[in-house]
């Protein structure tokens, strides 16, 4: 899963939390199913889907919801395999909202009118996904929705969809980012799938860095972090020797990523430790303040 963060989490003068529920929220992707017994695991393609599942039920206190942007059972067109993932995550999905979007393994087949003219989900095309987990999409043939929770907007996005501009999708986004009313909301998230593994980004905008802090951010931020958190429980993939500016932190294990409101963001590992984390501390007037692109240069006043 790919997290991009706008960075606006943090205290606020105008916020409460009397007001609202500041909100824990729990990220990944490809967390997916395995036997608990060790049989018929095919090429062993999960090798850490139990072992997070596991770390996820021990800190089922500590978060609110739960999002699995895509790559769940990699069932590949075999139902039994939704039917053990499903009682996989049971203990989590009965006690908290379990929210989905869309992966290559339950979308891509060719000539459905995916993006991708792959096999990846073994003839699904997203019918088990969309069947199975409720989210509250406008065409739940179609897996971009937005959710508002405690101080969170979260804009979930189809990878698995063309959303390039002048796309249903493309619109979409633009209106999910547009729309979030940021007194109650100051927290914006967009999500999507792909990339295996653990990364975190300085703030960039257009591909420049433009902070040299990384891990403690506060006031007029002009830039967004990114976060992969695709550690969930399939095969991880690798990263390049070169290692750019932009890169603050890399993982190549498995575990998920937590976002808490008026606290902080960190990455739980495959021993349930924190080993990377930082905190956005902004008052309601620098979630408003001008940044690149986001005033105009003009006004009714004038």
């Amino acid at each position: 899963m790919s997290c991009w963060t706008e960075p606006s989490c943090g205290a606020s003068p105008t916020l409460s939390r009397h007001h609202q529920p500041p909100g824990r929220t729990r990220c990944s992707a490809s967390s997916s199913s395995a036997e608990r017994d060790g049989s018929n695991e095919f090429a062993n393609y999960q090798p850490g889907s139990l072992n997070t599942t596991d770390r996820l039920v021990e800190d089922l206190d500590n978060y609110d919801i739960v999002f699995h942007i895509g790559d769940m059972p990699y069932a590949n067109g075999y139902l039994s395999q939704w039917d053990q993932f499903t009682a996989q995550v049971a203990p989590i999905s009965a006690k908290k909202p379990y929210m989905i979007a869309s992966g290559n393994h339950e979308r891509d087949w060719p000539n459905t009118g995916g993006f991708f003219d792959v096999k990846d989900s073994g003839g699904e095309c997203g019918v088990p996904a969309e069947t199975m987990y409720y989210y509250p999409a406008e065409n739940r043939a179609n897996f971009w929705y937005k959710v508002d929770y405690g101080l969170f907007r979260f804009c979930v996005a189809d990878s698995e969809h063309d959303w390039r501009e002048g796309t249903p999708q493309y619109r979409f986004v633009e209106e999910c980012l547009s729309t979030v009313d940021r007194k109650h909301q100051p927290c914006l998230v967009f999500a999507a799938h792909r990339v295996l593994g653990y990364e975190r980004t300085s703030p960039l905008y257009q591909s420049q860095c433009v902070s040299g802090e990384r891990s403690h951010y506060s006031g007029t931020m002009n830039g967004t972090i990114f976060v992969v958190a695709g550690g969930g429980g399939s095969h991880l993939s690798g990263y390049t020797t070169a290692i750019p500016k932009w890169s603050v932190f890399r993982d190549q294990d498995y575990g998920f990523t937590k976002l808490t409101a008026f606290n902080h963001s960190s990455k739980k590992s495959s021993d349930g430790k924190v080993y990377d984390s930082f905190t956005i501390h902004r008052d309601y007037r620098d979630v408003l303040s001008c940044v690149h692109d986001s005033c105009f240069p003009t006004t009714l006043a004038t």
